[in-house]
């Protein structure tokens, strides 16, 4: 597991206990003064990928897989920078594909496909008028990017052209975003802070869910699958979601201060928040 803070620096953990407790293995620094994105993905092997700001508004690589070999006081090298240098684009949004591609969603609107071996910009697509908040993966080949211009674009990412579809209703930014693959055609959103279900083939809005939400994902099983999401009525909670029937299974008062980011990882889900960064483990 990896988590960042405001020194820009990203802390690599070893979970232990079947997701119960957390050893602290190495601190990877960074020349930039924030981050924005952080990721890992077994896709990926055993690389971190983060997202800084400015002066170095690129994705940093690390192998977390060498912090065993390193000695003590040894700092940890990247391994690489994806990203165009002098091109100042803060990176909000990383979403890893098959064959170890990297998807970037960027402050001027522009969604990037990246080789993550080679750096290599393989695509650039740009239709949002303001920054991509927001990635999803739909299918193996389809993705969703969510803006502060309040629009959702539909892409296939292995064509060489536009977006296919749009959807639009929002009246305010798209911060967060999960699909369900399972389902064929939902994707759940976080726009205007409530939680809507859109049905991709119809490409029409299904229902607001009872909640408020600045931050969604999808975890569970994939025999049970759950929506979870923060609550801006409820801060310091995390929610569950049944995905028939959008019903609020549960509520786990997680934190004593607001729920800012969900993650999640098989049947492990990540809340963060200021007072500490916790892990779940769901039943199936």
């Amino acid at each position: 597991a990896s988590t960042s803070e405001k020194d820009a620096a990203v802390r690599l953990w070893q979970l232990t206990d079947g997701g119960r407790d957390a050893k602290h293995l190495h601190t990877c620094k960074q020349q930039a003064r924030s981050l924005s994105a952080l990721l890992s993905s077994p896709v990926l092997g055993g690389r971190v990928l983060a997202g800084g700001c400015f002066p170095e508004d690129v994705v940093t690589v690390w192998n977390s897989d060498r912090v065993e070999s390193l000695r003590a006081g040894e700092q940890l090298e990247a391994d690489k920078s994806i990203g165009v240098r002098g091109r100042h684009m803060e990176m909000h949004a990383l979403l890893v594909l098959e064959e170890r591609r990297l998807l970037t969603g960027d402050d001027e609107g522009t969604v990037s496909k990246w080789d993550v071996e080679t750096g290599a910009e393989e695509l650039r697509l740009q239709e949002h008028a303001l920054a991509v908040r927001s990635l999803a993966l739909l299918d193996a080949s389809t993705v969703a990017s969510g803006s502060v211009d309040t629009s959702i674009r539909i892409w296939d990412v292995r064509a060489q052209r536009g977006s296919a579809a749009v959807l639009e209703g929002q009246s305010d930014a798209v911060m967060s975003m999960a699909g369900v693959e399972a389902a064929n055609r939902l994707l759940l959103s976080a726009g205007e802070r409530t939680l809507k279900v859109w049905d991709l083939r119809m490409l029409k809005m299904l229902r607001e869910l009872d909640g408020k939400a600045p931050a969604v994902v999808c975890g569970g099983s994939r025999r049970q699958p759950l929506l979870l999401s923060s609550s801006v009525d409820l801060p310091h909670a995390v929610l569950g979601w049944e995905l028939k029937g959008w019903q609020r299974k549960f509520i786990i008062n997680a934190h004593s201060s607001d729920v800012l980011d969900l993650e999640h990882e098989d049947s492990l889900v990540y809340s963060i928040a200021p007072d500490a960064i916790k892990i779940w483990q769901l039943a199936d």
